[in-house]
């Protein structure tokens, strides 16, 4: 094999180019028509071929500098597409018992609980509820057997929203996922921005002078990982994102890549540039995780003199009354995986009497927090066993 993998730029290009990859082989796999393999073991056999260094992948980032990154979610969704491309639906899923041996019987259980509700909308997150956690955003294309059960469930299901934290485009949702255009609506940037069935791109409505300050903070974050020094910093992790009402920049990755001293020297980059466009802190809020930096518009509160982040609560109510969904129409069906999709429950039980929670978590503390809103939440173990629930499911609903 000729072509081979030592950059992250490089990477990159390979992953835009599975995302085609998938795209065609869906439409393929679901017109039965004869499928062409060849290109997606080409990009296996580029990322399996890549030095190691231990259980990480050596990549350049610029000059000298390597990224030691994880590979796991890249390489074993393209084994189990593949998996999946030459064997029958209950064969998969009997392979992914590998990785998840509950699966079966937490599938089972679950689909008895809900397959005589008749849900009118349905609102996700997408990375770990119905997508396998990836450490890297714009790497994380939707696998082929993930948007084929995903579709399947959307036939059945009036409103259908996959609504996560993570830019619309460039990179973003659009970019990364492989189901059919008009599947679903993507909300992204916790619903301040979406693309409806029609795939036209709609926002949350933002103060005018806020517009103004965030469209110039992503105008000096572009320019600022474009320089040498700070290229690395839109290179690893999350990389800089710019959504609609928030920005995400990285200043470190899972691995450790960036030393501490040239991370933390970034922070303070980032703050400084921040309070020189936000001196009285009307605008924006800032979040740093250790890995990265989440600066946040604000919006108000109950009260007149509160400020608030938006949240994904939020994004539903403007979801349903912008798009609109109509969720008073029928039971809605939410799930998530972490502290920040919590709020998406309480807004749709302020929409529709009828709603049931399904989240993808064993953290205890989370549970307790969605069951004190939701008494009747369900919880499962792994992505895997949320859509292999929402295809039995929808095989129900289309054999009634």
């Amino acid at each position: 094999m000729e072509q081979r993998i030592s950059s992250l730029d490089e990477f990159y290009t390979a992953m835009k180019t599975l995302r085609m990859v998938r795209y065609k082989l869906l439409q393929d796999y679901m017109q039965k028509k004869t499928l062409n393999l060849s290109t997606l073991e080409e990009i296996l056999a580029q990322l399996e071929s890549i030095p190691m260094k231990g259980d990480k992948y050596l990549l350049t980032v610029s000059g000298e500098l390597q990224a030691e990154i994880e590979l796991d979610y890249e390489i074993t969704e393209i084994k189990k597409d593949l998996f999946f491309l030459t064997h029958t639906v209950d064969d998969f899923l009997d392979h992914l018992t590998m990785y998840t041996p509950t699966l079966h019987a937490e599938a089972q259980t679950l689909v008895k609980k809900i397959k005589d509700i008749k849900y009118y909308s349905f609102i996700s997150d997408r990375d770990g509820t119905i997508n396998n956690y990836c450490g890297r955003y714009a790497s994380s294309i939707q696998p082929i057997y993930n948007a084929y059960f995903l579709t399947l469930f959307a036939q059945v299901i009036p409103q259908k929203v996959l609504l996560t934290s993570a830019p619309l485009e460039n990179p973003g949702i659009v970019d990364i996922s492989v189901a059919p255009e008009g599947t679903f609506i993507y909300a992204a940037s916790k619903g301040r921005e979406y693309t409806g069935y029609d795939t036209v791109r709609k926002q949350f409505p933002v103060d005018s002078e806020q517009a103004a300050r965030l469209s110039q903070l992503n105008t000096k974050l572009t320019k600022l990982v474009q320089q040498p020094e700070n290229r690395a910093f839109g290179l690893i992790g999350s990389a800089l994102q710019l959504k609609f009402g928030q920005t995400t920049i990285a200043r470190q990755d899972i691995a450790k890549s960036i030393p501490s001293t040239d991370s933390e020297a970034f922070l303070s980059t980032i703050k400084k540039l921040v309070k020189d466009l936000d001196p009285k802190k009307e605008y924006f809020r800032i979040e740093d995780t250790g890995l990265d930096i989440e600066i946040l518009l604000t919006v108000q509160g109950d009260k007149n003199d509160t400020l608030r982040d938006f949240d994904k609560g939020d994004g539903v109510a403007y979801l349903n009354s912008d798009v609109p969904l109509n969720m008073k129409t029928g039971a809605a069906l939410i799930c998530g995986d972490t502290n920040s999709d919590v709020p998406m429950i309480s807004a749709a039980q302020a929409l529709t009497d009828d709603v049931t929670s399904i989240f993808v978590t064993t953290n205890q503390a989370l549970k307790e927090k969605v069951l004190n809103i939701d008494p009747h939440a369900y919880f499962v173990s792994s992505p895997d066993v949320l859509i292999t629930v929402l295809l039995g499911y929808a095989l129900n609903q289309k054999q009634d």
